[in-house]
């Protein structure tokens, strides 16, 4: 199968093609955000990426996609993680990595992929959280600086069977 994602005009297409073996992409949910948020612990805050999405089928996939634009100060290290919550149920945290950054006054897109199985056809919510890990300094969510808007993205694919 071959997904392919471009953006025209700001809005998401896809295209796919199938093979019997493979499954079929179902619907796609863009989310994005330009506010800002400035990190200075170790605690997991919300970064104000979220998307939701409600599957077809009990036996759909979520293939989640992430660019969260962030900026390092201070030599900080980042912890990035994803949160999948059933509506009116259970969150669960399905995506946790450690050591985005490391650099010193350094912008980057932070860019990760997951493949969920959430077994249901209730609404589910996907957000991202980051926290400073280590080190000192701050970390800065989607902070504009002169041409660069900060924007992040998460892109939501429904993969039927």
């Amino acid at each position: 199968q071959c997904v392919n994602y471009t953006r025209a005009n700001g809005k998401a297409l896809v295209s796919h093609h199938s093979s019997s073996s493979f499954g079929k992409v179902l619907q796609v949910v863009l989310g994005s955000t330009t506010t800002a948020v400035d990190l200075d612990s170790d605690t997991l805050t919300d970064t104000n990426l979220t998307a939701s999405i409600t599957c077809a089928a009990t036996s759909s996939k979520v293939l989640v996609l992430i660019s969260q634009s962030v900026d390092h100060n201070g030599r900080s290290i980042g912890q990035l993680a994803i949160q999948r919550t059933i509506s009116g149920g259970a969150t669960t945290k399905i995506f946790d990595a450690i050591n985005f950054g490391d650099a010193d006054n350094v912008r980057a897109y932070h860019s990760t992929y997951v493949l969920d199985s959430p077994s249901t056809t209730t609404a589910l919510t996907y957000k991202t959280q980051m926290a400073r890990h280590d080190q000192s300094g701050t970390i800065n969510v989607q902070r504009a600086d002169g041409s660069d808007s900060g924007k992040s993205t998460i892109v939501l694919l429904e993969i039927g069977a």
